[in-house]
């Protein structure tokens, strides 16, 4: 029930064939809107910033229309889309944030691992003091890297991170 917009990125490159990514979506189920069907299929270039605009305004469209809303009170939550251990800092990931706040300070569970963030980044690099809901961030202070696809779910003490993880399942307690 969830409203997805398929991105196909690397089309400046000789061999991108876009068509076959949309085949195999519609294989799936995923019938894009070019084909006929109701998912938007952006394709897009990193480098040359191709369609980016597009993709930004699709994205505003359906937040728009389906009234996404998002609360910043709660525990923040969120999913890793890369990791990878830092010379001088350790082990860093990037997470998308989906609802609540990440703050320094705040402990996190995520994966097999768990931390307190020391460090959060925004998507330029830019040292910030928070990550609120539809921002990616980049964080450090885990004592391992996460795998990518990991669901995080952040606390405000140490006492209730070790509750979740004496419960070796930090995804049970994250509520959508």
């Amino acid at each position: 029930g969830l409203k997805i917009i398929p991105v196909i990125n690397k089309i400046d490159l000789p061999d991108a064939d876009p068509d076959k990514v949309k085949t195999q979506l519609s294989d799936n189920g995923l019938i894009a809107e070019q084909w006929g069907g109701k998912t938007p299929v952006i394709c897009v270039s990193a480098i040359t910033k191709k369609n980016l605009k597009e993709l930004l305004e699709h994205i505003l469209i359906v937040a728009s229309l389906l009234e996404l809303k998002s609360n910043y009170e709660t525990n923040p939550v969120g999913t890793i889309i890369e990791s990878h251990v830092e010379s001088g800092i350790g082990p860093v990931a990037t997470a998308l944030v989906e609802q609540g706040t990440v703050r320094t300070g705040t402990y996190i569970a995520v994966g097999n691992t768990w931390g307190k963030i020391r460090l959060i980044k925004d998507w330029k690099g830019n040292r910030i003091n928070e990550g609120l809901p539809a921002m990616p961030i980049t964080i450090a202070g885990l004592k391992a890297v996460p795998s990518f696809g990991d669901r995080f779910i952040g606390v405000d003490s140490e006492k209730e991170l070790k509750n979740i993880i004496t419960n070796k399942n930090p995804s049970s307690t994250i509520k959508s």
